[in-house]
């Protein structure tokens, strides 16, 4: 626990806004300090995600790297604060985010607890601290703390005044693989309409073929199965009439970057799975400890709808990562059908919002209550375009 105030140093910019040569070097360090003490830090908080942010998109995205320290000279904490703008048709909003983010919206990387890196016990601390340091910077209309448990944010957000705090709500969805009893498989644990579902989609995808999932254990191996994730996400995309999120440079090159490297680690999770000799899924998560966070996935198309490669994925992965030591199976925040299909609790993440008195909040808010209140009224179609991290 820290003891006494703590103060927050921004590392050296040099003229191109950029960390310097120096500056890297001391993040390294501070990060490979508190990764030392917490090494189930989350992964969207460690060295390599921020490392592999700046290299793809810290060229375009306006940032400062902080490292947060007690009275001893200690480092107790790390973070980004990034700065992005969202439109709202003309009307621009320039936001400034705690941890990474500000990427456009085709690229965003929705990363989960995105909180600072900080040491045993220290979350509430550092986070206050880093807040207090982001609120004293100019040029910004919002700044965001995003999608992070409610609990972790209420020490720093309820101090903030209310009149001018926006929250936004998710539900977020988990199979607590731990509350299975020894003689229950994974479709065992679901209520009785879902569990009778993945039951079909099993022995439908089955009667095609045998069943296999490899999992990746090695950087070789991890590439592998990203390109055919990749591949396999882009042409479901490209169905749909939409480019798909890996055709960003960036975002592609970012997870090209970082997950060979967290594979090797034991940090993320890549699995291939085959019925017979065919490839119909792949997917990508992160490991935080007992906890698996399902990130993305690539699917094969089927005109058959009973064939279902998302939901068959899943269940085999959750099935080897039980055998693997993982306790809880996150689907992550964002409503899905398969989500609720394939959970035993929901939960929700927040991300909140400081606002800066200004009169284009007042205008976005009630563009985006009409459109709501629109929207509310169209009845959506059966179907639709895959969204970015689902698997249908």
């Amino acid at each position: 626990m820290t003891a006494g105030p703590l103060r927050v140093r921004a590392l050296p910019s040099g003229p191109d806004g950029r960390p310097t040569a120096e500056a890297l070097a001391r993040a390294a360090a501070a990060w490979a300090t508190i990764e030392a003490a917490r090494p189930t830090l989350p992964v969207s908080r460690t060295w390599a995600w921020t490392r592999a942010w700046l290299t793809h998109f810290g060229p375009r995205i306006a940032h400062e790297l902080l490292v947060v320290e007690d009275a001893a000279g200690a480092v107790r904490g790390a973070t980004l604060l990034t700065r992005g703008v969202r439109r709202y048709g003309p009307l621009p909003v320039r936001r400034l985010h705690v941890g990474t983010g500000g990427e456009p919206g085709a690229e965003r990387l929705c990363p989960e607890a995105n909180l600072p890196a900080a040491r045993p016990g220290d979350d509430a601390a550092v986070l206050a601290a880093v807040v207090a340091a982001a609120r004293a910077r100019r040029g910004w209309d919002e700044l965001r703390v995003e999608r992070a448990d409610a609990a972790a944010l209420a020490p720093t957000v309820d101090a903030w005044p209310a009149a001018r705090v926006a929250v936004e709500t998710m539900p977020a969805y988990e199979y607590r693989l731990h509350a299975l009893a020894d003689d229950q498989d994974v479709p065992g644990g679901l209520r009785g309409g879902p569990r009778r579902r993945v039951r079909t989609s099993l022995r439908a995808m089955e009667a095609r073929g045998p069943l296999t999932l490899e999992w990746a254990t090695d950087a070789t191996a991890a590439r592998g199965v990203l390109e055919d994730l990749i591949a396999l996400h882009q042409d479901a995309w490209r169905a749909a009439g939409r480019p798909g999120i890996f055709a960003s440079a960036a975002f592609a090159g970012f997870h090209r970057e970082l997950a060979p490297r967290l594979v090797k680690d034991g940090r993320a999770t890549l699995v291939r799975v085959r019925c017979g000799d065919e490839t119909i899924a792949a997917l990508y998560g992160f490991r935080d400890g007992e906890r698996l966070r399902a990130y993305q996935s690539g699917l094969r198309r089927f005109d058959d709808n009973r064939l279902r490669p998302g939901i068959v994925a899943h269940v085999l992965a959750m099935e080897e990562a039980r055998r693997r030591g993982v306790a809880v199976y996150d689907h992550l925040a964002g409503d899905a059908r398969y989500k609720r299909e394939l959970s035993t609790a929901t939960t929700e993440t927040r991300s909140y919002a400081l606002r800066r008195p200004r009169l284009r909040h007042a205008l976005v808010d009630g563009a985006r209550g009409v459109r709501d209140r629109r929207a509310a009224r169209v009845r959506p179609p059966a179907g639709g375009a895959p969204v970015a991290g689902t698997a249908a």
